[in-house]
C-alpha cells in the first residue's frame, strides 16, 4: 500500500506542475490583457483631450483678434471725438 500510495502522490505532483504553469500563464496573459485595456482608454482619453485642447486654442485665437479689432476701433473712435 505504501508503494501504491507514494505512485499516486506522484501522478498528482506531476500533475500540478502544469497547472502552476497554466495559473501563471493565465495570470500573465490577464495582466497583458488588463494593460492592453488601459492603453486603450488612455489613448482615447488622450485624443479627446487633444480635441479640446484645439477648440480652447482656435478660441483664444478669435478672442485674441477680437481683442485686438476692439483695440484699433477703440483708438479710431478715440481719433474721430
Amino acid at each position: 500500500m505504501n508503494k501504491e500510495s507514494s505512485g499516486i502522490q506522484g501522478k498528482i505532483n506531476s500533475y500540478q506542475k502544469p497547472f502552476k504553469f497554466n495559473e501563471k500563464q493565465d495570470f500573465y496573459d490577464r495582466r497583458r490583457q488588463e494593460m492592453k485595456r488601459r492603453f486603450v482608454i488612455l489613448q482615447s482619453r488622450r485624443n479627446h483631450l487633444e480635441r479640446e485642447l484645439e477648440a480652447i486654442k482656435a478660441c483664444l485665437i478669435s478672442l485674441d483678434q477680437q481683442m485686438s479689432n476692439y483695440g484699433v476701433y477703440k483708438q479710431l473712435k478715440i481719433t474721430k471725438t
